[in-house]
């Protein structure tokens, strides 16, 4: 599994900013979503960066769940830095962008987000501060924001099961 669910934290970006998920989108999207004409609001998220720390650990598990009894399994696990750009474009002037990552930044602090990014394996850091930019679209003003949010994240890979891995059950036929 990777470290980012993309679907799950594109979810808990678009409830926090107020926002229908269609409106928010992981770039690159192969196939971008016209701006939404009641919203006039698209965020953009990007990974920007996703760094292991320390060693991955190496860990083994004799009849998890899930497995085949008498199953092995080995599981990599590790932590992970992840940064995530969030970029809002606000195309009504009456919007503005910089308290759209506001809302997020304040949102993603709260219980019930808390309890959403543990269910996705992910904890939030800490957030840059917001930097405007100044944008013309299609020939009009637009209200356009970015800032950083660094998550704590977990990578886990199961990288072998091997079934018929029980104790020893006898020596030379001789039961124990």
């Amino acid at each position: 599994m990777n470290v980012l669910d993309r679907t799950g934290f594109l979810t808990l970006v678009a409830t926090l900013a107020g926002l229908p998920t269609t409106d928010v989108v992981f770039a690159p999207d192969p196939e971008p979503a016209m701006v939404s004409p009641e919203s006039q609001v698209r965020v953009t998220l990007t990974l920007f960066g996703l760094a292991a720390l320390g060693v991955d650990e190496h860990r083994d598990a004799f009849n998890p769940g899930g497995y085949p009894d008498n199953t092995l399994v080995t599981t990599e696990i590790g932590n992970r830095d992840i940064t995530i750009n969030v970029m809002v474009e606000a195309y009504d002037l009456g919007i503005e962008a910089m308290e759209i990552i506001d809302r997020i930044r304040t949102g993603i602090r709260t219980a019930a987000s808390t309890a959403t990014l543990n269910s996705l394996r992910l904890a939030f850091v800490w957030a840059t501060k917001t930097t405007r930019i100044r944008t013309v679209r299609e020939q009009r003003e637009t209200s356009v924001a970015t800032a950083d949010f660094m998550l704590a994240g977990i990578a886990q890979q199961v990288s072998a099961a091997q079934t018929g891995s029980g104790w020893v059950d006898d020596i030379d036929g001789v039961p124990i």
